[in-house]
């Protein structure tokens, strides 16, 4: 599955398949998009909507140090999250 952001970040679809994905990409090329995420594990301490948080703020220029403070995780895990290390999409 797939979440359609707008120009401002704002969700507008989940999308099921490639195809479709394409198509709606095609059409609105301002748009982005992102797989829907799942934890590497377990044992996660992040929920999949903390991370499109977590990633949405790090893209509008906060810092590493304050979004770990904010969801009382590490930097280092912030970090993954980010980079993609963790959170990965299926």
């Amino acid at each position: 599955m797939y979440i359609v952001f707008n120009e401002v970040g704002k969700e507008i679809a989940i999308i099921k398949d490639l195809d479709t994905l394409t198509k709606v990409m095609s059409a609105f090329p301002t748009w982005k998009y992102r797989e829907e995420v799942k934890p590497a594990h377990g044992s996660a301490k992040v929920t999949p909507e903390q991370v499109e948080e977590i990633r949405y703020r790090k893209a509008k220029g906060e810092t590493l140090k304050a979004l770990a403070r904010d969801y009382g995780i590490s930097y280092v895990a912030v970090h993954k999250i980010v980079k993609g290390k963790t959170w990965i999409g299926k």
